[in-house]
């Protein structure tokens, strides 16, 4: 709320809040479980002119993803590339980590994928989101899959990674 407060008090101070202070308003916005607000301070930089950038997507899709938002947050994804902006590997992760919390396992596993077309060397916390979305998903077979596929890029299971994979394995019917 004082973040919010600080934010409006630009205009009583005659300056104009740019990307920074935007982005600021929307982690502290993100931090407290506000999705809503953090959209709302999303649409206000276009409207006042300050240009969001990847940092504001990036707390925007997480904001969204907490939120169970996985329709929003590929929406934004969407706008990410249509704005000429370039996804980083948070912003996959943040669009991995909503379609897991949306049981959206399907679109984690071609996020994940697309992050490997475009270039980007996905981590484990990817790889634990998507093991993650599979495994809500009572598809435990993906999630030991997933695990594989880490060493084949020089990654290793952390303890969240085998934690989500257990996971993923005590929910799939007879694999516990």
């Amino acid at each position: 709320a004082r973040s919010l407060a600080l934010l409006g008090s630009f205009s009583v101070l005659d300056l104009a809040p740019d990307t920074v202070s935007f982005n600021a308003a929307i982690e502290a916005c993100k931090s407290a479980g506000r999705w809503q607000l953090v959209l709302e301070l999303l649409e206000g930089m276009w409207m006042s002119g300050a240009p969001p950038n990847i940092l504001t997507y990036n707390g925007a899709m997480w904001s969204c993803g907490r939120a169970q938002g996985w329709a929003l947050a590929l929406s934004l994804m969407r706008e990410v590339w249509l704005g000429g902006l370039h996804p980083t590997m948070v912003t996959y992760n943040a669009a991995i980590f909503a379609c897991g919390r949306g049981l959206q396992w399907q679109k984690a596993l071609v996020l994940l994928a697309e992050a490997q077309f475009n270039g980007l060397d996905p981590n484990v916390q990817a790889y634990c989101s998507a093991i993650n979305a599979c495994g809500q998903a009572e598809q435990w077979q993906h999630s030991l899959q997933l695990i594989t596929d880490m060493s084949g890029h020089s990654l290793w299971p952390d303890v969240r990674t085998y934690n989500a994979a257990i996971s993923a394995c005590g929910r799939g019917r007879g694999a516990w």
